[in-house]
């Protein structure tokens, strides 16, 4: 009778299959606590994002200054027909818009930061002067004659995005004489908000001269501070104590200087590069058609602590892999068994981090807060290492590791256009260092019975 064959241990042949699927589960355990605080920042986000809004409704909200444009209404005949009798004709009214022949905003901004609770929000006063001339207009362009034209009815108007922003009473000056603007909404208007002015004296109006106009405003905002380029030339001149501002909108500045203690820009805006026509009749232009050649500066703060936090916990189940296939491979060189309870607990300790950080970064600056983080995270993950390993030299070398992949990450979070380059060079050095340390390993070896056996004989952690 045969002897039977001795059985190969069972934890010896499937010990790093079931090792590398239990690390590859906690991986995915451990997801679950990082969507719930990207959660939480989303919801911090929407949190500041109603701060602002509420700072907006007191102090003024985004601004978009839109003129002046000068409208005039005209009449037109149609024929209706009628079911009955003879059709019957019938007279209506429509507009006709004319924008100016050059354009020329001067202005300057004081800003502060007001506070809504732990949340700050920039605003700014603003005191822009605002000047230019018109021509005559021109209806034989739009094909209306002059005996349609209501000539009486004109007015100038100037859109503004919150009307109760403005702080001081406007006066259009219109070719030497003083008109005031007021909140009137007039039929024909753009825009839903606006300031206007009936000019009385339009039709007669000499043909080769030119209309002046100038106008004074004090305008409170938030956020943004954005124009049109209504002129057949516009020129903006800005300058602010504002020491972050990020120029957006449909043309950037010709000239720009900004400084710690504010900036200046200045744009020059010729008729070709608007996409505008000087003048059109009824809906051929809309508001929104118009607001989308608006250009100026944003008032943004310089860090958005919660767009950091977001970019850092994206990495966060690649740093927890890496921690653990450290780990693994202190099993593997070092003959030590690290308990699955223990991989779990750093785990958590890691994601915490990024919870710590989003909360200190609410109250300290974004540096401070990562440094503080971090620091508390390597140190307490550090401590229970040595007493896990029983190592001292095994735990220093483990603060190491972490101390590099958080200064890692700090880089990557700090180097935006650089962030995909580092990252892949940073992935493939580390890749190729754990492919150096584990290069004399007989992975063949580790599953089988000298391995299972070793593993008995080494203590457990």
């Amino acid at each position: 009778m045969e002897n039977p064959k001795p059985k190969t241990p069972t934890g010896g042949r499937f010990f790093l299959f079931a090792k590398v699927s239990l690390i590859g589960f906690l991986v995915l355990v451990l997801l679950i606590p990082t969507l719930m605080i990207r959660g939480l920042i989303h919801e911090r986000e929407g949190r500041q994002a109603e701060a602002r809004q509420e700072v907006a409704q007191g102090w003024g909200g985004w601004q978009q200054l839109s003129g002046p444009i000068l409208i005039i209404p005209y009449q037109y005949e149609v024929v209706e027909k009628q079911s009955q009798g003879p059709d019957k004709i019938v007279t209506q009214t429509d507009y006709a818009y004319f924008l100016p022949e050059n354009l020329h905003i001067e202005g300057g901004y004081q800003s502060k930061v007001l506070h809504r609770g732990i949340f700050n929000v920039p605003v700014y006063t603003g005191k822009l002067q605002i000047s230019g001339t018109f021509k005559r207009p021109d209806f034989s362009q739009l094909e209306i004659p002059e005996s349609r034209v209501l000539w009486h009815e004109a007015y100038i108007s100037v859109g503004l995005s919150d009307l109760k922003g403005v702080r001081n009473n406007v006066l259009l000056q219109w070719n030497g004489q003083e008109f005031p603007m007021g909140p009137e909404h007039k039929r024909g208007s753009l825009y839903a908000a606006a300031i206007q002015s009936h000019l009385p004296d339009i039709e007669t109006w000499p043909a080769p001269e030119p209309r002046s106009f100038q106008m004074g405003l004090e305008l409170a905002g938030s956020q943004s501070a954005q124009f049109l380029p209504l002129g057949k030339e516009t020129q903006v001149s800005l300058q602010s104590d504002w020491p972050h501002p990020s120029f957006t909108g449909h043309t950037l500045p010709t000239q720009r200087k900004i400084t710690p203690e504010g900036f200046q820009a200045f744009w020059k805006i010729p008729q070709t590069g608007r996409n505008l026509p000087q003048q059109w009749k009824g809906n051929e232009i809309t508001e929104r058609y118009l607001a989308g050649t608006a250009f100026g500066p944003d008032f943004i703060l310089p860090i958005d602590t919660y767009q950091f936090s977001e970019r850092s916990v994206k990495y966060a189940s690649l740093f927890i892999l890496l921690t653990f296939v450290a780990f693994f491979l202190f099993e593997i060189l070092g003959r030590l068994r690290i308990h699955p309870i223990q991989y779990l607990l750093v785990g958590v300790a890691m994601t915490l981090f990024y919870l710590l950080l989003l909360s200190l970064s609410e109250h300290l600056s974004f540096g401070l807060a990562y440094i503080v983080a971090a620091f508390g995270t390597i140190a307490l993950i550090t401590a229970y290492i040595s007493q896990v390993l029983k190592k001292r030299r095994w735990a220093l070398l483990m603060a190491g590791i972490f101390s590099a992949l958080y200064g890692y990450l700090y880089t990557l979070l700090r180097a935006e256009d650089f962030a995909l380059l580092m990252g892949s060079l940073g992935l493939f050095l580390i890749l190729a260092v754990i492919m150096f340390l584990t290069r004399k390993i007989n992975w063949y070896e580790i599953g089988g019975p000298r391995a299972a056996a070793s593993l008995e004989a080494s203590p457990s952690v």
